[in-house]
């Protein structure tokens, strides 16, 4: 019998030892998602500044109090600096007499607004080719029009590097549905009367406008396979417009990936579905300047930086 009460003492004793060990990283879990909420609202506070300064430092940071918080939850939160960008955050959240610092740098603060930037450049400024399973060793770099259907497909490539640094592509509402971060518009110049879709995917190796083909990205270097130099999955599944205008196709994911650094900016391969038949669109090459691709970016700018042209 005292040997069995022996292991019952042991039993509570390491049951009790490991309840406080749970309930010590329980608190310290709290006191990071208090120090995360900080962080938030810290950045909430300095965004709604829209570069006027007076943000939230270190002698006057922003605390849970300031949104009603009455629990053993708290925070204290503050940027590097009063006014500027980027900043770094700092937050130190508690529970329970447990506390957890957290810090977040290069901490952009962007001026009022969605600023839009349209670039529409002249042959040589972008890239854009078809490549087409009928004739896989020609070349249509030069030409003033493709046509989209299920043996011709187009490549393109837009150069952002020109937005600033911290700069933010973002969707936005307008007075109706929510508006793409970044489209790429092509001018149709026939009609059609088929209701398809067109697919957009990323392209995943770089290529050259002049010697890209069905089979090659830069002659002699090939695709991974003939007419396949893409990510399989769509960014975006588009609607086929059927009168002659601007066709809209999403770009937002791959302007957000590529201004990241995820993936390198090869361009889009355009796809239409099976009854998109002849559909004809200009190229950069178009003598009509206004008919040529021109990407819209909507973006938030960095307090202190200066929207491209």
């Amino acid at each position: 019998m005292s040997l069995i009460a022996a292991i019952a003492f042991l039993l509570n004793r390491d049951n009790g030892f490991n309840a406080n060990l749970v309930g010590a990283h329980s608190d310290r879990e709290r006191a990071r998602y208090a120090a995360e909420a900080g962080l938030q609202a810290a950045n909430y506070a300095i965004q709604a500044k829209a570069c006027a300064g007076g943000y939230p430092t270190a002698s006057s940071p922003v605390t849970a109090s300031n949104f009603g918080e009455v629990d053993d939850l708290g925070y204290s939160a503050y940027a590097s600096a009063a006014a500027g960008s980027p900043l770094t955050l700092t937050s130190t959240g508690s529970y329970n007499g447990a506390s957890v610092t957290l810090s977040k740098p290069t901490v952009y603060a962007f001026q009022s607004g969605i600023w839009t930037w349209t670039v529409q450049p002249a042959p040589g400024a972008s890239k854009d080719t078809a490549v087409v399973s009928g004739s896989p060793a020609s070349n249509y770099g030069s030409d003033n029009e493709f046509r989209l259907d299920s043996g011709s497909e187009l490549l393109i490539q837009f150069n952002i590097a020109p937005l600033p640094a911290g700069s933010r592509i973002v969707p936005w509402y307008g007075a109706g549905p929510l508006q793409p971060g970044a489209k790429l518009m092509l001018y149709r110049n026939n009609t059609a009367s088929a209701t398809e879709s067109i697919y957009v995917m990323l392209i995943t190796r770089g290529w050259s406008e002049s010697r890209a083909t069905w089979n090659y990205n830069s002659f002699p270097t090939t695709w991974p396979s003939p007419g396949v130099g893409y990510d399989p999955r769509p960014l975006s599944i588009n609607p086929y417009l059927t009168v002659a205008f601007w066709q809209s196709l999403d770009l937002t994911n791959a302007a957000i990936a590529w201004r990241n650094g995820l993936y390198p900016n090869n361009g889009v391969w355009i796809r239409g579905g099976p009854l998109v038949h002849n559909a004809k669109f200009a190229l950069s090459s178009d003598g009509n300047v206004a008919h040529r691709p021109k990407l819209v970016v909507s973006y938030l700018l960095p307090c202190g930086a200066t929207a491209p042209s």
